[in-house]
């Protein structure tokens, strides 16, 4: 299985291009079973395991091998690489990885869900000019966040 769900700044197209060094067209989902959170002090998103709810998302078809490499060390230490079902939009069912945030992490997250148009307006320019620095520095140090 090579597909990605992704439901924080990766939402943004010019972002997942920049992190995974893919262009991919993404399918509008639902992961069932968790939840959107903020991080606290950050612009992105962590999901944790969450009964009864659930997160939207994009689904990320064939993602190469290249590709994984460069988004394991984007996401960095606080997020683990877990294979999930989601729901897809038009119907069905498929598999896909997601990072979730690790147990040890959720500390660092606020009670609060995070938001797609506010990372936009507030946090996507500042962002989107972070990841070449951020692989460069991760490739160094992959516990580094």
């Amino acid at each position: 299985m090579d597909n990605l769900f992704v439901y924080g700044i990766l939402l943004s197209e010019d972002i997942f291009l920049a992190a995974s060094g893919c262009r991919r067209t993404g399918a509008p989902c639902i992961l069932k079973g968790y939840r959107r959170l903020r991080v606290r002090g950050e612009f992105f998103p962590g999901i944790i395991p969450a009964p009864g709810s659930m997160v939207k998302g994009l689904f990320y078809p064939d993602i190469p091998a290249t590709a994984w490499i460069r988004l394991d060390r984007f996401e960095g230490a606080i997020f683990r690489r877990l294979a999930v079902e989601i729901e897809l939009g038009e119907g069905g069912f498929d598999r896909a990885f997601v990072y979730v945030v690790r147990p040890e992490f959720n500390h660092c997250l606020e009670p609060l869900e995070w938001d797609l148009d506010e990372f936009l307006l507030r946090g996507h320019r500042r962002v989107a000019g972070l990841v070449p620095r951020l692989l460069t520095s991760r490739k160094n140090n992959p516990r580094k966040r």
